[in-house]
């Protein structure tokens, strides 16, 4: 539902997917998996053939203009076999009949705490900048399958240009900083339509969350319209839903 936009009217936007024809779509999975299938907390799976009907129905929409999508489980590149939408760079960190590693533990609760193929990705690509010329064909081939245990395999036929003229920067390049406080989080219930319920301020950060704007048609939700504004300064209230 969130790849194809088909989510209930009450959902906020910022659980939704806003892209277009235009957008470069990056898409990470990770978790237990095998042969063409991928579970979600040992509960649900989706399948190879479901992600590859989801991607022709994005394209049929044009919710996408190229897609990045790169998998972090055992035998992750049968995920990517039965694509079939033009736009699709696939990479995944295993190929048929292999496993994906852990890299390391945390001992005191026991359990792993991040994968090879994501450790080492992870690692290339902290060392970017968002100005860094760096290819998708540079990235791919520091990962060295003698660190990751297994062997990554990378689908390129449904991508429109080569690895080499493709910088990593066209799907990952973010640069957003949180700022975590410790302070309580101030909320004021207000009964009547379009009326501020939130304020946020700190010395660290110079954004305000100013106003939400209530959805009447919804069934009492918020619909998580918010309106960020960029001032030093004490914000009077108005009605910004338009």
């Amino acid at each position: 539902r969130l790849l194809t936009g088909r989510q209930a009217p009450f959902v906020a936007q910022s659980r939704r997917l806003l892209t277009d024809a235009d957008s470069n779509v990056f898409i990470f999975m990770t978790g237990h998996g095998g042969e063409e299938f991928l579970k979600f907390q040992d509960w649900e799976e989706i399948t190879s053939q479901d992600f590859a009907d989801a991607f022709e129905q994005m394209y049929r929409q044009q919710r996408y203009g190229k897609v990045l999508f790169v998998t972090d489980t055992c035998q992750a590149a049968t995920l990517q076999t039965r694509f079939y939408s033009p736009g699709i760079l696939a990479a995944g960190c295993s190929k048929l009949g292999e496993n994906s590693y852990s890299h390391h533990i945390d001992r005191d609760v026991g359990i792993a705490v991040i994968d090879r193929f994501t450790y080492y990705s992870l690692r290339y690509l902290e060392g970017l900048q968002p100005w860094s010329t760096n290819t998708m064909q540079h990235f791919f081939d520091a990962l060295d399958p003698a660190d990751l245990q297994s062997t990554p395999e990378v689908r390129t036929d449904l991508f429109p240009q080569p690895l080499n003229a493709t910088r990593v920067t066209d799907f990952l390049a973010s640069t957003g900083t949180f700022t975590f406080e410790s302070t309580p989080f101030p909320i004021q219930h207000h009964t009547a339509a379009k009326l501020p319920i939130a304020e946020w301020a700190t010395e660290s950060c110079s954004f305000y969350a100013a106003y939400y704007a209530y959805d009447q048609q919804s069934t009492g939700r918020l619909p998580g319209k918010c309106y960020y504004h960029q001032q030093q300064q004490q914000l009077g209230w108005q009605d910004r839903s338009t």
